[in-house]
């Protein structure tokens, strides 16, 4: 976690901007003790005393902090991005990056480790409930780099499905790459035999469209702050795919074919209508 609560006056606190001195410090889940970690190879961070209970914070890599941290840093520089807050607790829900772009309450969720179907939904309409844009990202990775066959996760097919057709991956900074699964052929090879009664049979030499596999094209990089909008979601049903009504922060173009591909840069970094926390602790 990048957030505690200073026991002394009960402050929130982010761990690059505080120093050990200043605790203790308890976790604003549990409220018991964690310790501030400064290190010189990784993000400042908070972290649990042991025995560990609380699941605030737990098994986050250090690579979804790189990831908060550079968004949020970016975020700051934006004069028309305002009550910028990591970590804000918004009642059942806790948005790694919460601010207003320009008047529209935005909330960042940056996934790395697998989220269940359920819990995928549940936190879209909780979103949707506070009305609240909800941005959906993952770290870029270079499994999708020159790649014509990916096998997407179950949460990055719910976005593929959510955000009409394209999954938003962070690249470094406030910036995004976003890519559309094109369908991926399978070939399924000519085979022939004999029956039981000596007659020809043959079978395959085919394509059919895989189910499990999609080939990943690549669109253009995108800014946060300037290249997305709010989108009223009405929801859909789709074969196993539920998309409740919900509101989403898009990119601002309309079809994936104007974002459809610019090279990405050689070296990649390891992606209510008010904010009223008074009011949302009390959910």
């Amino acid at each position: 976690m990048l957030c505690a609560t200073r026991q002394s006056d009960a402050a929130k606190v982010t761990a690059s901007e505080t120093t050990k001195a200043l605790g203790p410090f308890v976790c604003p889940e549990c409220a018991k003790a964690v310790i501030v970690r400064k290190c010189r190879t990784k993000v400042d961070h908070f972290a649990h005393l042991p025995p560990v209970t609380c699941q605030y914070g737990a098994g986050e890599t250090e690579q979804h902090r790189q990831c908060k941290t550079q968004i949020f840093e970016a975020l700051r520089a934006c004069p028309h991005v305002t009550k910028l807050e990591l970590e804000r607790r918004l009642g059942e829900v806790r948005p790694d990056i919460s601010c207003f772009i320009g008047r529209v309450p935005v909330a960042i969720e940056v996934q790395i480790s697998a989220l269940s179907y359920d819990l995928i939904l549940k936190r879209t309409e909780a979103y949707a409930r506070k009305k609240i844009y909800l941005l959906w990202l993952s770290p870029w990775t270079d499994d999708l780099e020159f790649k014509d066959r990916y096998a997407p996760k179950l949460w990055e097919r719910w976005c593929h499905a959510a955000y009409y057709g394209r999954v938003y991956f962070w690249f470094n900074d406030s910036r995004v790459v976003p890519y559309h699964f094109d369908p991926y052929l399978l070939h399924v090879p000519h085979s022939e035999w004999h029956g039981e009664g000596g007659e020809e049979m043959s079978s395959g030499g085919y394509d059919r469209f895989s189910k499990k596999f999609k080939t990943p094209a690549r669109g253009r990089l995108l800014d946060i702050a300037t290249d997305f909008v709010p989108v009223d979601h009405p929801g859909f049903v789709g074969g196993s795919m539920i998309v409740p009504p919900c509101r989403l922060f898009k990119d601002r173009f309309g079809k994936f074919d104007q974002l459809r591909f610019a090279p990405v840069p050689a070296v990649a970094q390891p992606a209510s209508d008010e904010y009223d926390d008074d009011a949302d602790a009390s959910d």
